[in-house]
């Protein structure tokens, strides 16, 4: 194994890890809360290495695996759904046609399962070539049937990093953009926080900006209605003070995607 980039746990305690060998396969390792592995299993891509982006598990045991696969050209991926003893049930392509999707993380909610990524018109990642990157939020039952896709962007680049809900079914994406997604036209690179409703509908979005660039890593919803979001600031965020360089900030926000307070 060289890269662990997954980890979740279930309602027993037992954890669940995702990693891969820097080739076409990957593993999901299964681990008691005291250390002991019980299983693994191993699937493999099409593209000259597969990364494993994400993992979930529902209140019946079972594990939920999204990863990326990646080629010099193109890129897909896959999403994998094993029983709690490690029977796979689910083996599906999810991509986007005509262009190419990189998944970012999986989670479970009130009976459902949604996907977060980011496609690319082009096989290109650099954020100050003109291209088409937007976001993707997709739902899908427990069984790997699509419900819904939401798109969602701007004119320039607008990446996916992370993804949560909350227990009433709220969901939460966090990235990058370059454009005006819920605020203004940022200076560089903004953060940014947006919500959806299960059926898919957009309740917010807010857009946390400095002089420099900006960006949104992962978010965490907790029962009680308050979000907290991780990332990095290439400037001074409101309340705070620039460090110099590339800085670090946890913010607390409420249920509205309000800032409460910032550190950085």
């Amino acid at each position: 194994v060289v890269g662990v980039s997954a980890l979740a746990t279930d309602r027993g305690g037992d954890l669940y890890v995702g990693s891969s060998d820097g080739t076409g396969t990957m593993f999901l390792s299964k681990y008691t809360a005291a250390g002991s592995r019980t299983w693994r299993r191993s699937a493999s891509g099409n593209g000259i290495f597969i990364v494993p982006k994400g993992i979930a598990t529902d209140p019946s045991g079972n594990v939920y695996l999204a990863a990326s696969d990646y080629d010099d050209c193109c890129l897909w991926n896959k999403l994998l759904k094993y029983s709690p003893g490690g029977q796979q049930l689910v083996n599906k392509e999810i991509g986007v046609s005509g262009v190419d999707l990189e998944l970012d993380d999986v989670v479970v909610s009130g009976g459902a399962l949604y996907l977060a990524g980011t496609f690319h018109s082009s096989w290109d990642y650099n954020p100050d070539v003109p291209d088409r990157v937007d976001g993707l939020l997709i739902k899908l039952s427990l069984g790997g049937g699509e419900q819904w896709r939401r798109v969602f962007g701007t004119p320039g680049y607008d990446s996916v990093n992370d993804l949560a809900a909350d227990p009433s079914g709220g969901l939460y994406l966090t990235g990058f953009t370059t454009g005006n997604l819920g605020g203004v036209a940022p200076a560089r690179r903004d953060a940014f926080l947006r919500k959806y409703g299960s059926s898919g509908q957009t309740l917010w979005t807010k857009q946390i900006g400095s002089a420099g660039d900006d960006y949104g890593y992962a978010v965490a919803a907790y029962s009680s209605g308050e979000l907290y979001l991780v990332g990095e600031a290439g400037g001074a965020l409101k309340g705070t003070r620039h460090r110099g360089g590339q800085d670090g900030f946890v913010r607390r926000t409420d249920g509205q995607g309000n800032r409460v307070w910032t550190d950085q």
